[in-house]
């Protein structure tokens, strides 16, 4: 389990979906469970990749985004984007399995942990037991043999403290902090 930590705009989902596409283009099985982004913000994302122009992307032109999808769907067969708001990690994960053969690498990405959501973390409140629940669903995956990258968001301490001996850093700057900090094989904070 790696976790991409960072404040909004860092550039967590940007890298967690260029990894994403450069497996994907290997033919290794990827999934993208999105809920900070919206599938068709992600789509953007992964046409600028592929050389399509931004503007025309996000002023929807007609056809551009069939377009997208098509190259997307052609280049990347491997790769899926599930909707963060109607799958769980669990279920993400099974279908990730599903797809994959063998012992081969397979990555499932999860933008992020405060926003998707576990089988366990359902009704649950208190944002620190929610993301408690999303992690350990993270790392149920993980044990499975199957990659997991994560973005998570940084505590507003972290980078909005005018006086920068008042921020809090290192890992410590994960939001809901205690179970990101210490569960995750690799945390890295953009």
């Amino acid at each position: 389990l790696s976790i991409f930590g960072g404040a909004p705009g860092a550039g967590k989902t940007t890298l967690a979906i260029n990894i994403a596409m450069k497996l994907a283009a290997d033919g290794a099985p990827v999934t993208i469970l999105a809920v900070d982004e919206e599938t068709e913000d992600l789509l953007i994302r992964l046409g600028q990749a592929e050389g399509f122009g931004r503007d025309d992307m996000e002023a929807a032109h007609p056809g551009t985004l069939a377009a997208v999808a098509e190259r997307i769907s052609e280049t990347y067969p491997a790769l899926t984007i599930l909707d963060g708001d109607e799958v769980f990690v669990e279920d993400a994960a099974a279908e990730l399995l599903g797809r994959r053969s063998g012992d081969d690498p397979a990555l499932l990405v999860l933008d992020s942990l405060q926003t998707v959501m576990a089988r366990a973390s359902e009704g649950i409140g208190d944002p620190r037991l929610r993301v408690d629940a999303v992690v350990k669903a993270a790392r149920a995956a993980a044990k499975s043999g199957l990659a997991v990258i994560a973005t998570s968001e940084l505590s507003r301490a972290s980078y909005r403290a005018k006086n920068p001996g008042d921020r809090i850093e290192g890992i410590a700057a994960f939001k809901e902090s205690g179970s990101v900090e210490y569960k995750c094989k690799l945390g890295l904070i953009l």
